[in-house]
This record gives C-alpha cells, structure tokens and sequence, in this order.
C-alpha cells in the first residue's frame, strides 16, 4: 500500500504521513512476525508436498520447487503472496494473512483469539463456489504468537473484480442478480468490510475472496 501511495505522488501533498506508512511497514519485520508469517507458510507447502498425488504436482523434496514471497497488495493484516514454482512454472498462488484480529502492520501481536466464523465464512463460500479454496495453519513448532493462525486463498483465475467491471468494456457483467448474491452473503454470514476490490465476477458468478466476520453488524445492515 505504501509503495502504491508513493507511485501516486499521495505523499507529495500529505508529507506528513510518509512517515507513518514506513513505521507500520518496519513494525511488521522488526516485530519478527512477517517472518514468522512467511516460515509457516513454507512449512504448510511443504506438507502439502508430501500428499502423494497431490494437485500442485509438487514433490516431498523442497529442491523440486522453488518459494517466493512478495508483498501483500492492501489491507491492515500483515501477510504475504506466495507463488510455489516448478521448472519456473507456477503452480499455486496464494494469499497469505493473518485473521482479522491477528498481528497488523502497526503491531506484530494479535489482539485476540480467531473469530471462527471467519473461517466458516471462507470454508462456506468455497463451498457453494463462491470463494477461493482456503488454507488454515498455525505458526511452526516452537514458534507461538500469541493467537496465531494464517489464512492462505488461492488465486483465483480469470477473476474481474468488481471495481474494474465498471469499465465501460464490463458494465453489462454486473447484474441484479450479481449484486444480490453478494448482497445475500453479506446479510446471512455477516460479512464485514465488502467492497468493490475483494469481490468479483467469476464465470458469470459473483465471488467473495476476502471476508471479516463482523458481530455488530445486526439487521439494520441487511436492511440497508
């Protein structure tokens, strides 16, 4: 986010906040729980490796596949991008974070325990085909955050997000019954912070890839 906001010349008329988003950033790494972030998620891989016929094509011995890790497009939660190569192809993507009330950029420790219906949320929206296979998984063996758990979504291919489907190109994509089912999701699950960046369409269906499981929300928000 920091990067982007440089791109756009935002701190050229808000100088002043330059050097808040740098501080949230060295936070997350001086705090160590990036790295620790990123240490689980390659322990994870690796145990998905030793699925036999697992559907990444990934092999038990780490030298048969290569781990990189970039920066996390947006959001307050510190988290990764993962992309898993094989002979420099990808073979899984994923989008790596914390849950919602885990470490932060501004803070490295979680400030309490995982809302569970975060994670029903993702593994309900999978389900029905409308959310990205979801991954769950604490931190390595001897490292223990105080209320860790990682959530990593897989990519989703040929996704256009909501906010680009108001191109001139896409606006007929978006339908009643698009802006309904979202809509629907939100007001029965209680989804929380929804907005035209972490949803989509997706062959002609819509798509939720990033939730927050809100508790105080309440009918007057369905309703709305």
């Amino acid at each position: 986010m920091a990067r982007m906001m440089e791109q756009k010349g935002f701190f050229n008329c808000y100088p002043e906040h330059r050097t808040l988003w740098l501080e949230m950033d060295l936070r997350e790494y001086l705090g160590g729980y990036g790295e620790i972030l990123k240490l689980a998620t390659i322990y994870h891989i690796g145990s998905l490796a030793t699925e036999e016929n697992n559907r990444y094509g990934l092999k038990s011995k780490p030298a048969n596949y290569r781990i990189d890790f970039g920066p996390k497009a947006g959001g307050m939660r510190a988290g990764r991008v993962c992309r898993v190569k094989v002979n420099d192809e990808i073979r899984l993507s994923l989008h790596v974070k914390t849950h919602h009330a885990g470490g932060s950029k501004s803070e490295s420790k979680a400030s309490a325990a995982p809302n569970l219906r975060e994670v029903f949320g993702y593994v309900v929206l999978h389900l029905i085909d409308m959310g990205p296979f979801p991954h769950f998984f604490g931190p390595p063996e001897g490292y223990s955050p105080k209320w860790a758990l990682y959530i990593a979504t897989e990519e989703i291919e040929n996704l256009e997000l909501m906010y680009n489907l108001q191109e001139p190109r896409l606006i007929g994509a978006i339908t009643d019954r698009v802006a309904m089912g979202i809509h629907l999701l939100n007001c029965i699950f209680l989804f929380g912070d929804v907005h035209d960046k972490n949803c989509g369409l997706k062959d002609g269906r819509p798509v939720i890839f990033d939730i927050v499981a809100r508790e105080d929300i309440g009918e007057r928000h369905c309703r709305s």
